[in-house]
């Protein structure tokens, strides 16, 4: 299964969309540390659907540290030029709040991933929780794609 969990700051403050079907859809810029120093930090976008939608636009700001757990995606968007540009998204279940830029921990190869909510007819197993959880999109949520 694809499935990704990256640490760092959202960069953008998380923009609220409807679709046409009254799906929520929150995105913003996640900034987060090059693996070497000299290296620039790296950016991605990062997508929620439905409830977990919601929370994140109420609850989280610009300048929020924040752990985004999810899986990539990978769309082709055509440029006004007619050349087609592709760009890696991070499609969210869980995101966990850890404060601001300046409380948020440096990263490290030991760190924990925490838990978020999960209904507990969903829960596989128990893990310490170190983070403020937002929320997990549901299992049964529709997400148009």
């Amino acid at each position: 299964m694809n499935t990704i969990v990256l640490q760092g700051i959202f960069q953008s403050a998380p923009e609220l969309r409807s679709s046409q079907d009254g799906l929520l859809r929150t995105s913003a810029m996640l900034i987060f540390p090059a693996a070497k120093p000299e290296e620039p930090e790296h950016q991605i976008r990062v997508i929620c659907f439905g409830e977990l939608a919601e929370q994140v636009h109420q609850s989280l700001h610009q300048g929020d540290a924040v752990i985004a757990e999810g899986r990539l995606q990978v769309e082709s968007r055509p440029r006004p030029d007619g050349t087609k540009e592709r760009t890696i998204e991070l499609i969210a279940r869980r995101i966990h709040t850890l404060g601001t830029a300046e409380s948020m921990p440096a990263p490290s190869p030991t760190t924990t991933v925490v838990q978020a909510v999960v209904p507990p007819s969903t829960r596989r197993r128990q893990t310490p929780a170190t983070s403020r959880p937002l929320a997990a999109a549901g299992v049964g949520d529709d997400i148009p794609f």
